[in-house]
């Protein structure tokens, strides 16, 4: 989402805290700043929500790009159980799968949220990030002041896929190793703590 008085782009990245975003952003500004919400990437939104490349020249400023980066392996345990409590027929293999041919958004390894772009020579941007851990100081930044918001937790399930099932799954190393899939997202989850820690 874009915020039009600030000009600063969250990215909601799903299972990393979008609706507390949102909500944040409304309380701190108000909801008529707010357009091109959505899971859109950093390439996306340059590419095809923004009105046009002429208009992201003209910023004041560097494009202040926000994301909260959420540790991988929680991230994909939580993919995985809301795909089953959207999908139960489907099962682990069948959602295995359908995340090791990201066939889901929810499936979209976070750094494809901030990988670079063919514009990227020619906007400047500044990109914040904070770990899930640190998501209320996230929600500060992205209101422009203290709010109090409470994170979306999901329902448990009893007859929920287990971590264990999901971190045994002769797709999983598969799925965390591949450079193509989540390896890159732990370089990027490592920064964004590290950016958190610099800070603190």
């Amino acid at each position: 989402m874009f915020n039009t008085e600030n000009e600063m782009l969250v990215l909601e990245i799903p299972k990393n805290g979008s609706r507390s975003l949102v909500e944040a952003m409304v309380q701190g500004y108000g909801k008529s700043v707010i357009k091109h919400q959505g899971h859109y990437t950093l390439g996306h939104f340059l590419t095809r929500q923004a009105p046009s490349l002429a208009w992201l020249e003209q910023l004041r400023k560097p494009l202040v790009v926000v994301a909260v980066i959420r540790n991988p392996v929680q991230r994909f345990v939580s993919q995985i159980r809301q795909a089953d409590r959207k999908n139960p027929r489907l099962g682990l293999e069948a959602l295995m799968v359908r995340a090791a041919n990201n066939l889901d958004v929810v499936f979209q390894p976070q750094w494809q949220y901030l990988a670079e772009t063919v514009l990227a020579d020619h906007i400047k941007t500044d990109r914040r990030l904070w770990p899930m851990d640190d998501l209320s100081e996230a929600l500060n930044f992205v209101a422009g002041k203290p709010v109090s918001i409470h994170a979306n937790q999901a329902p448990e399930q009893s007859e929920q896929i287990s971590v264990d099932e999901i971190l045994h799954h002769p797709l999983f190393d598969v799925l965390m190793d591949s450079p193509e899939h989540y390896q890159p997202d732990f370089k990027l989850w490592v920064m964004a703590c590290r950016a958190l820690a610099r800070n603190a």
